[in-house]
């Protein structure tokens, strides 16, 4: 990046730069890519929350549907860096098209990193699960406030605000299916264009 700022962008997409794309991984580098465009054009980038979740299941990719590591560890990373629910879906395609049907673990893993770049994008800090109920913690955003109440007003049965954390939802967690519906919509229902 820095060398971009003092030599100039030159040539960002031609053959000089493919040591460059190989050293840093072909996702990061469209990653600062575009990050770079944007500021030569002077269009402001969102950063993007590093919205932590923690959930009452075991998301992962077996040893014994991915047997070589460095493979299960490329797909982690694809998955982690993931922007859209597009990307989620033809990672989920590739899964299926290269190592076949996958387990229950990696199908949790799936949704819990939908459920994580839905939440970053809407800027939620924190997911987390405690006696069956799920807290977000949402940025102190003024014109976050009127999506919380048609939310708490919409699920008014399943979802209530924490009167001693004023940034934090509480959704009831019934179970899997009902719980990560309830907790996508909610997520969708917050997020500010």
């Amino acid at each position: 990046m820095r060398d971009l700022e003092n030599r100039g962008a030159g040539n960002l997409l031609g053959s000089q730069q493919h040591g460059n794309v190989v050293a840093i991984g072909f996702e990061m580098y469209c990653h600062l890519l575009e990050e770079t465009v944007s500021k030569l054009k002077g269009t402001p980038t969102r950063r993007k929350v590093n919205t932590k979740v923690t959930l009452p299941y075991e998301s992962y990719i077996p040893e014994d549907y991915i047997q070589v590591s460095q493979e299960r560890f490329r797909m982690y990373k694809r998955l982690a860096s993931a922007c859209t629910e597009q990307e989620i879906c033809n990672i989920q395609k590739e899964f299926l098209d290269r190592f076949g049907k996958y387990p229950d673990p990696v199908r949790k893993l799936l949704n819990m990193m939908n459920i994580r770049m839905l939440a970053a994008n809407a800027r939620i800090l924190s997911i987390s699960y405690n006696k069956g109920e799920v807290y977000l913690d949402l940025p102190d955003l003024p014109e976050l406030a009127a999506r919380v109440v048609e939310m708490v007003i919409l699920f008014s049965k399943k979802i209530k605000l924490n009167p001693s954390h004023p940034n934090r939802l509480i959704l009831k967690w019934e179970d899997e299916e009902k719980g990560m519906a309830l907790l996508e919509e909610v997520i969708k229902g917050l997020t500010l264009s």
